[in-house]
């Protein structure tokens, strides 16, 4: 625009210039050249402040007044130098100013237009600088915010691959413990079916021992019974002797002639006072043999009594058994009839003893059953931890599309793949913690088992300890019985008890 305004210019003063030419005289054009030079240089220096944000314009007015006046009073001192001929230049310069003057005006309205331009120019400029200073404050904050959710995602992705390493280091230990522990318990399983087949055996050898005392307990009541038979014959023998003796006394005192000499009589005193003594001891032995075949026929009531409740008890329970245990039912209902309670009593026994393996077995087998539920368990953690790897992959690839994409939708896409990559490892992680809980449960019920079999084999040690001193002491051969008596109550009630418990706490 200023270049323009000067090659205006220009052109103008190469207008000018002839026609002062004309006139005669090329030192006022001259002059008159420089002046106007000088003052459209300062018009131009002016135009240029104006571009720069300045109007001045009362000021160009004023400039262009003092150059008008400075020119009027050079041209009447080059009048009054000249002469006549001035007159005529004078003329000719006052033609010339009257067009510049009019040059002026249009020169002032261009530049006033110009200026009007500027202003608009600069405006506009000033919006275009507010909307590209607004538009990198938004490309920064926007650039800061990236940044942030970058980071942050790059810290959620560390913790959960932090998780992932825990948990497979976890998923690891656990295998190694669950391998370990289930060895033992299978060498404990097989201890435990080794110790049942012991206990079996010797339940087999105590029950031939126990019918082989019952055999020698029934031939000595046999026999005592036969020895208090003979003891009252003969009483019965030596009462009808006394009875004799005073009735032969009493005809030999009534007769004197057959009185007996004094060394007779002597003699039979000390017959009869032995046959006192004899009668007296025999008395007492037999009074003995009365208190022991009474105590013997309190302890065969208490037997029988015994044998009596646990045959109903047994036979009440066998009609809630399994079919298998049908046939087992009606031979116990059979041997409730039978005359022999000793036999009856052992066979209920090894029932008992049988059932008792039967409930291990059984519990054997659910131990194996939770094992495998726990195996099955694991695989399914696995499948679930190598799911949350695949999204996991595919989230961090959804994190990296989203640092070059910036797209929102993305974003909340992967913050919600995100969340339930979370929940589905919480939810691995419960599932690990219930899976805890069964194996611990598992444990318990082994242990219970232990526990039983602990109490079997002490049970058989006291039977085994009660038939030593069977063999010791014949009229305390009663003893083991009323032992065996009470372990297998025990042996009963127990194993109905702990099954109820390890039942329930499976229901749980």
């Amino acid at each position: 625009m200023r270049v323009k305004i000067g090659s205006a210019h220009s052109k103008q003063l190469q207008r000018l210039g002839p026609t002062v030419t004309t006139l005669g005289s090329y030192e006022v054009s001259d002059g008159c050249e420089r002046k106007k030079g000088q003052r459209w240089g300062s018009l131009e220096r002016r135009g240029m402040q104006a571009m720069e944000g300045e109007v001045l314009l009362p000021a160009l007015y004023e400039e262009e007044e003092e150059e008008e006046e400075e020119e009027e009073g050079e041209e009447e001192d080059d009048q009054v130098q000249k002469g006549g001929s001035g007159g005529s230049l004078s003329l000719s310069k006052h033609r010339g100013l009257s067009l510049t003057e009019t040059e002026l005006e249009e020169l002032r309205a261009q530049v006033l237009q110009l200026v009007a331009e500027l202003e608009e120019t600069r405006e506009l400029a000033g919006q275009h600088e507010d909307d590209s200073l607004e538009l990198q404050g938004l490309l920064e904050d926007e650039r800061l915010a990236s940044a942030q959710q970058a980071e942050v995602f790059t810290k959620q992705i560390q913790q959960l691959q932090g998780e992932l390493r825990s948990l497979r280091e976890e998923i690891s230990l656990l295998e190694r413990d669950k391998e370990y522990e289930l060895k033992e318990i299978e060498q404990e399983l097989h201890l435990a079916r080794a110790e049942i087949q012991n206990l079996r055996q010797a339940a087999e050898d105590s029950a031939t021992d126990h019918e082989s005392d019952i055999a020698s307990l029934q031939e000595d009541i046999c026999r005592m019974r036969n020895e208090l038979e003979d003891m009252e014959r003969i009483r019965g023998e030596y009462e009808m002797e006394i009875t004799t003796l005073r009735a032969e006394m009493e005809m030999k005192t009534s007769d004197p002639s057959n009185s007996l000499s004094l060394s007779d009589f002597s003699e039979m005193q000390e017959e009869l006072q032995q046959l006192r003594d004899r009668y007296r001891f025999l008395n007492e032995e037999y009074q003995a043999l009365q208190e022991s075949n009474s105590s013997l026929t309190g302890q065969l009531a208490e037997l029988e009594s015994e044998r009596t409740r646990r045959a109903t008890e047994r036979w009440l329970e066998s009609q809630t058994l399994r079919s298998m245990m049908s046939a087992e039912s009606q031979t116990s209902e059979a041997d409730f009839l039978e005359p022999d309670p000793e036999m009856h009593l052992l066979r209920q026994q090894l029932l008992g003893a049988e059932e008792q393996m039967h409930d291990m077995q059984s519990k054997c087998k659910k131990l194996c059953c939770e094992l495998q539920e726990l195996q099955h368990h694991h695989r399914t953690s696995e499948e679930e931890q190598r799911r949350l790897q695949r999204e996991l992959k595919c989230a961090q690839n959804e994190v990296l599309r989203f640092q070059t994409s910036h797209d929102v939708t993305q974003y909340t896409e992967m913050r919600a793949q995100l969340q339930e990559v979370k929940r589905l490892h919480q939810t691995s992680r419960d599932a690990l913690e219930q899976q805890k809980h069964m194996y611990d449960q598992l444990e318990q019920d082994f242990l219970l088992c232990q526990e039983e079999l602990q109490q079997l084999k002490t049970t058989q040690a006291i039977q085994e300890d009660k038939g030593q001193c069977a063999n010791k002491n014949m009229f305390g051969m009663w003893k083991p019985m009323v032992f065996l008596a009470l372990a297998a109550v025990a042996l009963y009630v127990l194993p109905n008890m702990r099954p109820q418990e390890t039942e329930f706490c499976l229901m749980e």
